[in-house]
């Protein structure tokens, strides 16, 4: 104990002089808010389900600055004690290198030959939140259709635009509940944010996309909902737009968690984050904004007022383009890898929609053709 203490101690310090402090006014014991902070910044440790290997390096301002980004709360009870108490600490981490690992992740390792462990860890990961995937897709496609006959939810058919200003209201009510965390921290750290970690919970796939914690971003996403998603909800229809917005949700929160460790797994220089828990409605945005960009390519967008050179499509795919570099490269901390599958989603979804027109269009003509 005496050499961990010499060898550590003064990085628990460092990086925890504030939080002690807060400890002493909280309602937990600084030693154990302490050693539940630190239990990872002790040594290099692989991510618990992704087994990414990373490098934990002790940078204190950098992971205050995160720990204040993502867990701006501090004294919600955790799901697993009534105590109060911080459960998470951020610190600044970078990708092992390819020596540091022995070329276990990458190679496969084991004996099963090449990638095989690699793939059957990929699966094992992927198996619930592909599951749950799979029934929000049955929900959209059989209940959906029997729900919008409902004489009140049929209104939804007729003024669709109802239905954005619903999802609006639904996104900015969880954000008024960040800033009541004593009240909802615990629902809301178990369902509005989407853990990729054995904290994962299936229903945060579809939560953590109604959930912001900071008002710009919620601002901004509001606002691209309300441009594009109040126009494509007329010209689809109530239940059609509910289903692309969901199925959009549902499908970047998996490609947030997917698209990373397959990167990490498969392409050698990638250092996509796989562990870092997200949030926010980003990935249905990007849906809603490449479904519209697909259907009416040629519409012309403003940014701040000030009329783009380019249609619309072609604004979305530079975007894309950009999430995509993002994931692999990491610019910074953006979940770039939810934004892209919210954008293949996007234009799958626009291409079934012209594909569903172009076959009633071919029977109303043959119908009034006889």
């Amino acid at each position: 104990m005496s050499s961990f203490v010499r060898q550590k101690g003064r990085y628990f310090f460092l990086s925890n002089s504030h939080s002690l402090y807060r400890g002493a006014t909280g309602t937990v014991p600084v030693a154990t808010k302490f050693f539940v902070q630190n239990g990872a910044a002790a040594g290099v440790l692989p991510t618990a389900l992704t087994r990414v290997p990373t490098v934990a390096q002790l940078a204190p301002s950098t992971g205050a600055t995160l720990r204040s980004v993502f867990f701006p709360f501090t004294k919600f009870p955790s799901p697993a004690s009534k105590t109060p108490t911080l459960r998470i600490t951020i610190l600044k981490r970078a990708m092992a290198t390819h020596r540091e690992t022995g070329g276990s992740w990458r190679s496969g390792g084991g004996s099963g030959g090449y990638g095989s462990s690699k793939f059957r860890r990929i699966v094992s990961y992927l198996r619930v939140p592909l599951a749950f995937t799979a029934g929000v897709l049955a929900f959209n496609a059989i209940v959906l259709p029997f729900a919008f006959q409902i004489p009140g939810v049929s209104t939804l058919q007729r003024r669709p635009e109802l239905l954005v200003y619903g999802l609006m209201a639904a996104n900015i009510a969880v954000f008024a509940a960040w800033k009541a965390p004593r009240a909802f921290g615990r629902q809301l750290y178990r369902y509005g944010l989407l853990h990729k970690d054995a904290q994962f919970n299936k229903w945060s796939m579809l939560g953590s996309a109604f959930s912001h914690q900071e008002l710009w971003h919620l601002g901004i996403n509001m606002f691209v909902l309300y441009q594009f998603g109040i126009p494509l909800a007329k010209w689809v229809g109530g239940q059609s737009f509910l289903e692309m917005y969901l199925g959009g949700a549902v499908l970047s929160s998996l490609g947030s968690m997917a698209l990373p460790v397959l990167a990490n797994a498969y392409t050698p220089w990638a250092v996509a984050l796989a562990n870092v828990p997200s949030l926010g409605a980003s990935g249905a945005i990007f849906t809603v904004f490449g479904a519209f960009s697909y259907l009416v390519p040629y519409a012309r967008l403003s940014l701040f007022f000030v009329p783009l050179p380019i249609g619309a499509w072609y604004v979305f795919l530079l975007t894309m383009g950009y999430n995509g570099l993002g994931m692999f490269y990491r610019f910074g901390m953006s979940d770039y890898a939810g934004h892209f599958a919210g954008s293949a989603v996007g234009i799958l979804w626009g291409w079934i929609f012209s594909e569903r027109v172009k076959k009633q269009r071919q029977v109303t003509l043959r119908r009034y053709g006889n």
